[in-house]
């Protein structure tokens, strides 16, 4: 995910989301231009991790697939004993 791919609607929800964070939370006002910052500076640090962990999951899910294809090649694969 890149910050400039990130949806405008999602943005500005997680933009509100943490503004109400820090009044509810911390008793702070966080104006509309500190917490777009805010959340770009979050996507940035967390973008690296996320993404990689992304990566592992889908690799992990791949992997299992694939294990239960080859089981399932393998339980269709037809006898050799007898023919001719």
């Amino acid at each position: 995910m890149n910050v400039k791919t990130l949806p405008r609607e999602q943005k500005e929800k997680w933009i509100e989301d943490l503004k109400q964070y820090f009044e509810t939370e911390r008793g702070e006002s966080l104006g509309m231009f500190e917490a777009e910052e805010l959340v770009d500076y979050l996507l940035k640090m967390f973008e690296p991790y996320l993404y990689n962990q992304a990566i592992e999951d889908a690799r992990a899910m791949l992997e299992q697939r694939m294990a239960g294809i080859e089981e399932d090649l393998y339980a269709m694969k037809k006898s050799e004993k007898g023919s001719r």
